[in-house]
Order: structure tokens, then sequence, then C-alpha cells
């Protein structure tokens, strides 16, 4: 990643997801997924890949804080257009089939850009709520996509009571 001479962000990114880290296929947590549908298997799949390069933008190092928050920026961008059916970027364009499939919430990647936004500013927080703030951002934004590819049944909160 980075800017080209004009600015811009360079997008090369590859087709396919990232492969899943080697500590993580040996897991019980990813044989876990071998258990779940090919269309939800697929779906993780790219949603992954998307999260792992937001985050990537921001934790990598390899970007100034300036390049970050542009690549950020373009992001923001490229969800609108993920979500009026037209995106640009090979990773959006892997989730356009499963935002449809799922009924992905556009503002769960949204959530995830402002939540690794956030490691651009300082590096702690002086209230709770500041950083309930990026945990929601960052760890509640994956639970959200997941949940919808996962599936749920609502419970009423009167219910849950009993």
């Amino acid at each position: 990643m980075g800017l080209d001479s004009f600015g811009r962000p360079r997008l090369a990114a590859p087709v396919s997801a990232p492969p899943a880290p080697k500590a993580e296929k040996s897991s019980n947590f990813f044989l876990a997924f071998l258990f779940l549908s090919k269309a939800k298997r697929e779906a993780l799949s790219a949603v992954y890949a998307y999260c792992r390069l937001i985050d990537d933008i921001v934790d990598s190092g390899d970007l100034s804080k300036e390049e970050a928050q542009k690549l950020l920026d373009f992001w923001r961008e490229e969800i609108e257009r993920l979500y009026a059916g037209a995106p640009t970027h090979a990773v959006s364009r892997r989730l356009l089939p499963q935002v449809k499939a799922f009924t992905l919430p556009k503002e769960a990647f949204l959530e995830m850009i402002r939540g690794c936004e956030m490691d651009l500013g300082p590096a702690h927080y002086e209230t709770f709520e500041e950083l309930e703030s990026y945990m929601r951002g960052v760890a509640g934004s994956v639970g959200s996509l997941s949940v919808e590819i996962f599936g749920y049944k609502h419970t009423p909160p009167e219910a849950s009571r009993r």
C-alpha cells in the first residue's frame, strides 16, 4: 500500500483472501469453521480479508499517519460503493455477494474503519467510555458481521429475564 505520485491510494490487493495464519490453521477455532457450510466459510473469509486489510492500514507500520488516513478515507467511500453495488477494490468485490446473502450491516464495516482510525491518535484512553468506543469499533464490528453470518434467533428481553 501507499500513495501514488498524485496522492491517491495504491490499491494493489490480491483477488483472493489472504491465507489464514498458520497458527489459526492448527487451532480448534479453525477446525470449528470446517463444520460451517461453504457459503458461511466464504462469507467469513471475505469479512476476515476486509478486517485484516483495514487493521493492517494502521498497524503495519508501513504508512505514515497521513497515508493511513487517506486509505481509511478511501475505504469509507468504498463501503458506500459496495452498498451501491459498485465496489472497485478486489476485497470489496468479494464482499458484495456476502453483503447480499447475509444482509451484512454497512454500519459494522464503517465501525471497523472508525475503530482502527482511533489507532492513529493517542495510544491510551482517558475514560472507560473512550476505551469502550475503541472496542466497539475494532471488536464489536467483527462480532456484528459474524453473527449475521452464523445466524441467530432474536430473544425478546422479557424472555431472557426468566
